[in-house]
């Protein structure tokens, strides 16, 4: 069945608009709360993150939306079940593979292994979005605690952000 004709939502319609609220969103934190040296630096990667075209150019498939490890039911070192829809609908091939990195780059090479050997195929950009989005995902954590005036989210959310991609050592080498 074409994904066109498959009654799902049809998900953010621009992208870029949805991740400018969200920078517009954090930073005023991020301002007051990152040292300047590395609000410098988040500031330098959203203006290069907003800005990428190759962000927005792929064929939308079915996505759960958040998959992460606690979304999966899982019985004997099989995945039985998924939950959590909310976020599922039309999108990013390269969102359901982002959470996967939590358990580190190796078991996220396995899990593309074994997509690839089910007969799923990445298009060429697909490693350069899924570091973005990588990156992008602590964001939305850091919003999220903004909103609900939670506080122990918040510092967990800004030290996710400082061991993060953007700010770490690890970075962006090899991902696109």
């Amino acid at each position: 069945t074409p994904l066109e004709s498959l009654p799902l939502p049809a998900g953010p319609p621009d992208r870029r608009a949805v991740w400018r609220k969200l920078y517009a969103v954090v930073l005023p934190v991020l301002r007051v709360t990152l040292r300047p040296d590395e609000y410098e630096k988040v500031v330098a990667w959203w203006e290069i993150f907003l800005d990428d075209d190759r962000l927005v150019q792929y064929d939308p498939v079915f996505q759960h939306g958040d998959l992460w490890y606690g979304n999966l039911l899982v019985e004997q070192s099989r995945v039985v079940g998924l939950v959590d829809f909310e976020e599922a609908g039309r999108g990013d091939p390269a969102q359901d593979f982002v959470p996967q990195l939590y358990l580190g780059e190796r078991f996220l090479r396995q899990v593309m292994g074994a997509f690839q050997k089910a007969g799923g195929a990445f298009d060429p950009g697909f490693e350069h979005r899924l570091a973005a989005l990588w990156a992008v995902r602590e964001f939305g954590g850091l919003a999220y605690s903004i909103k609900y005036d939670d506080p122990e989210e918040l510092a967990d959310s800004l030290e996710k952000i400082r061991k993060g991609p953007i700010l770490s050592s690890y970075g962006l080498d090899g991902w696109g």
